[in-house]
């Protein structure tokens, strides 16, 4: 695993054990997952091309990429609210949008 959701409140570099009283997940860049996810992708300038879209149950599903990454998504509640979405930005075009009371466009 290379970052997962939680990662958000960790300052970047702290590797395990409790994190700091005073830490400001809040500030972009400043935490673990955003360090994590900008190393990934390089700075942007790094691609990845999908080779397969798994659907699980319950609303997970699994992008494949290649090079062996993957990016697997997992609802975390058992509520009826959003789950996830998948848009194009900036276009106005209708979301797909994942609930737990299933699919909403």
């Amino acid at each position: 695993m290379i970052v997962g959701d939680r990662d958000l409140y960790y300052p970047p570099d702290e590797l395990d054990g409790p994190r700091p009283e005073d830490f400001d997940w809040d500030v972009q860049g400043a935490n673990r997952r955003d360090k994590r996810i900008a190393e990934l992708f390089q700075g942007k300038t790094r691609e990845f091309l999908v080779k397969e879209i798994t659907a699980g149950e319950a609303g997970s599903f699994t992008i494949t990429f290649d090079n062996e990454y993957a990016l697997d998504v997992i609802p975390d509640d058992s509520l009826n609210g959003e789950y996830w979405r998948i848009f194009k930005p900036q276009s106005g075009e209708p979301h797909f949008v994942f609930t737990g009371q299933g699919i909403q466009a």
